[in-house]
């Protein structure tokens, strides 16, 4: 959970970087998925994380990939996508927009 943390805030921070001007506060849209706790991603399996897991640049649909050769739980790379991409009965939809002011 922490990595995805600090993903979030890597992208945000870069986003800001590239479209900052001379206002004092952005507005940005965002989506939030909210899962059930039976979701098979929830489920304990200890380690520390994994890193590295997707490719360096993001497809035409703005949506991370798994590398071809990533060695992770075969579960996971069967629900990976859905972190991405609405799917009714798997995930709600949550848009919220974060102010940012200076």
């Amino acid at each position: 959970k922490q990595h995805m943390k600090y993903l979030l805030f890597v992208v945000l921070t870069l986003f800001v970087l590239n479209n900052v001007s001379a206002q004092s506060t952005i507005s940005l849209s965002a989506t939030v998925r909210d899962f059930s706790k039976n979701h098979p991603d929830f489920q304990y399996r200890g380690g520390n994380g994994e890193y590295g897991i997707v490719t360096d640049t993001l497809p035409a649909s703005k949506k991370p990939e798994l590398k071809d050769d990533t060695n992770i739980w075969s579960l996971h790379r069967n629900t990976f996508h859905q972190w991405f991409t609405d799917i009714q009965g798997v995930n709600f939809n949550i848009p919220i927009t974060l102010e940012l002011t200076d």
